[in-house]
């Protein structure tokens, strides 16, 4: 996820949890025929445990982030993602279509049940 503050004068807080600072909103998912949202973030930590702090972001600048939507249906794949920033503005950034062999997700193998 990539974040840039277009204010002038304030710094868009950066934070440690999934819960405070710049955090996904919402994930949209689609499998080609339908949509759906999931609401849960996960985020990448040090040896499973030591949470990384996201930076604030100034005035004018731009930061980015990888995030963990799950669970994730076999055969479908993140859209995009929305974004309410702590001014109550929201943001929509949209993701193309894996091509065949690409994945914006982990493939955990058999079975495919929808889950890993």
């Amino acid at each position: 996820m990539k974040v840039r503050n277009v204010s002038n004068d304030l710094t868009l807080a950066g934070g440690m949890t999934a819960r405070e600072g710049w955090v996904p909103t919402r994930w949209i998912l689609t499998d080609g025929d339908r949509e759906w949202t999931e609401l849960y973030s996960f985020q990448w930590t040090m040896g499973g445990r030591n949470l990384m702090r996201r930076p604030d972001v100034p005035p004018g600048a731009e930061a980015e982030w990888t995030w963990l939507v799950e669970p994730v249906l076999y055969g479908a794949w993140v859209k995009a993602v929305e974004y309410t920033d702590q001014w109550g503005n929201d943001y929509r950034q949209e993701f193309p279509k894996p091509e065949i062999g690409q994945m914006n997700f982990e493939d955990c193998g058999e079975p495919h049940d929808g889950q890993c």
